[in-house]
């Protein structure tokens, strides 16, 4: 055998390797105890006409309303048949799940990846779907009407489900509204890349008798083709469309690997531009409101905002940031739209009265981390401002201090608070109110009775005050430590009867008596020290301690619980 000939069919054996079809693992959840359950029946009956590529498995968890032939949760393996009847093998019948529960979802997952080991995964989450908002009492993520139950990615349900997963290689969402740059942030740890509608999608979903069949070319293929086919079946006289609907349909594939670095610059700009761009809601009324009029194409209004600014930098800005995004939009097709939309939408509702009433929940996302929402808030020049309620505030008494508590006020921007009191020494705490949850809790050296004054202090300039009256009483010797149980936020106050003469010793025993841990303080009467921050006591192991405070005179004793 000649040189060259064994230097061609070694390059033959590569070149077969080469275009070696990869395994596929294919999960579908249907969530259908809805008004959707007909639909799923007929997209699940469709799947079984198509002659699955070699290596490519299906798994299907379908949720039908209980009265339905076919009803509760059941999980199949699709099979191939050409009737008009369901005939896939029926792996187990769970009962009635709840299709909104983030338990139900994990589960499927956890039991789809078990059931073949495969090159690559796909899952594909079907139901109703709003995007990270709830836009009305039907729809959310995955609504289950028996169980009233929803999924939610504002309040991180869709993120809890997918943890703890290998990564897919795709998530697809047959559902309306759900690929937004909010969600795919949310998302982009679970899966390379996200396949979805910015747009409302049809009742009949994704074309899948022409999807699956894709599975058995590779990644890239399949990456360009599903826009481009879910398109086209929604086009007049298309599979999905043999009506001839006037109907509008965008679909796309963002890759989550750059999509971590857009939004990264993305903040950079909505930070530095904030208060600097006059012409952002002129910008919003050229871009095409989509399905729910709350969103617009992301990819446009970098368009029109790079197009119209004449702001040399800010020019350049939006040119780089364009370009950033289409590396993150790895294909993407439209149909009955002529406009130049079809990657993935931005919240930027179109009424002043829906950005406040979403706020709350907007702030709720990875993705406010970028202030998007504060170039919003400043797009209408009615910024907002939301006072502390007054019944929020409540001051609580403690050895030697009090505990101020109050629940932060929701604003877009950050808001410091300035405290002072009738008699006391002014101070002045600051708090981003979006990274911040639950009630803030400050604790204040002992004042006479009298007055707090707490001032929320906006970006703006504009000050709203909240008032609290109290009484504070002396009492006797008093030890307190909480919280109890706790670790790293333990503190010790205690009060004395009288001044003590000489220095304060703290000393902290276990169980068996032994001293822990010790320190000294100069005498005073009333003391206060934080405990979490002890090397020693962070790295003792769980359990029952005593914190003794002693002077030449007077021991005070407390029982405290390390967890």
């Amino acid at each position: 055998m000649t040189k060259f000939k064994v230097l061609h069919l070694i390059a033959l054996l590569l070149l077969s390797l080469g275009i070696k079809a990869e395994s596929w693992n294919i999960l579908i959840y249907m969530a259908a105890d809805s008004n959707l359950a007909s639909a799923a029946v007929q997209d699940f009956n469709s799947m079984e006409s198509v002659n699955l590529p070699d290596g490519t498995k299906v798994w299907l968890q379908t949720d039908l309303p209980p009265e339905h032939s076919l009803g509760g949760t059941r999980r199949w393996e699709l099979g191939h048949d050409s009737s008009e009847q369901i005939t896939s093998r029926q792996i187990s019948h769970l009962g009635n799940l709840s299709s909104g529960s983030v338990q139900t979802l994990r589960e499927f997952i956890s039991w789809g990846c078990d059931r073949y080991s495969a090159d690559r995964t796909m899952l594909v989450i079907w139901s109703h779907g709003s995007g990270w908002s709830k836009a009305d009492e039907s729809k959310w993520i995955c609504p289950d009407y028996t169980s009233e139950e929803a999924l939610s990615v504002a309040d991180g349900d869709l993120k809890a489900a997918l943890s703890g997963h290998p990564r897919f290689d795709i998530l697809l969402f047959d559902a309306c509204s759900m690929q937004a740059i909010e969600v795919a942030d949310e998302v982009k740890g679970f899966a390379d890349y996200v396949i979805g509608s910015e747009e409302l999608v049809p009742v009949t979903g994704f074309p899948y008798p022409e999807i699956l069949p894709l599975f058995g070319q590779n990644l890239n293929t399949i990456l360009q083709q599903i826009p481009l086919l879910y398109s086209q079946s929604y086009a007049v006289g298309g599979s999905q469309n043999p009506h001839s609907a006037d109907l509008v349909s965008t679909c796309s594939v963002l890759s989550t690997t750059t999509l971590s670095s857009f939004v990264d610059h993305w903040g950079e700009f909505c930070r530095e531009y904030r208060r600097r761009i006059p012409d952002l809601a002129v910008w919003r009324e050229e871009c095409y409101s989509l399905g729910n009029l709350s969103d617009i194409d992301l990819g446009q209004f970098l368009s029109i905002a790079e197009a119209h600014t004449e702001d040399p930098e800010l020019k350049s800005r939006m040119q780089y940031l364009q370009q950033i995004w289409e590396s993150v939009v790895v294909s993407q097709a439209t149909s009955g739209i002529t406009e130049p939309v079809g990657s993935a939408s931005i919240w930027f509702p179109l009424y002043y009265y829906v950005y406040g009433q979403n706020l709350p929940h907007y702030l709720k996302l990875d993705f406010s981390r970028t202030r998007w929402q504060s170039l919003l808030n400043n797009a209408w020049e009615l910024p907002v401002f939301i006072p502390i309620n007054v019944n929020e505030l409540k001051v609580e008494k403690f050895p030697g201090h009090l505990l101020l508590s109050f629940t932060p006020a929701v604003h877009p921007d950050s808001v410091y608070y300035v405290i002072d009191h009738s008699d006391a020494s002014f101070m002045e705490i600051a708090y981003y109110t979006m990274q911040t949850t639950g009630t803030i809790s400050i604790p204040l050296q002992a004042p006479s009775s009298g007055t707090f004054y707490v001032r929320t202090v906006y970006p703006e300039g504009e000050i709203r005050e909240a008032v609290l009256n109290y009484t504070f009483a002396e009492t006797g010797s008093e030890l307190l430590v909480y919280p109890n149980p706790g670790r790293e936020l333990l503190q010790a106050s205690w009060n004395l009867a009288r001044q003590p003469e000489g220095s304060v010793t703290l000393k902290l025993f276990n169980t068996r008596g032994q001293v822990v841990w010790e320190t000294e303080l100069p005498a005073e009467q009333q003391g206060y020290r934080f405990l979490g921050t002890e090397q020693a006591i962070r790295c003792l192991p769980a359990g029952i301690y005593f914190l003794k405070v002693k002077t030449r005179g007077e021991s005070l004793v407390s029982r405290l619980i390390i967890l």
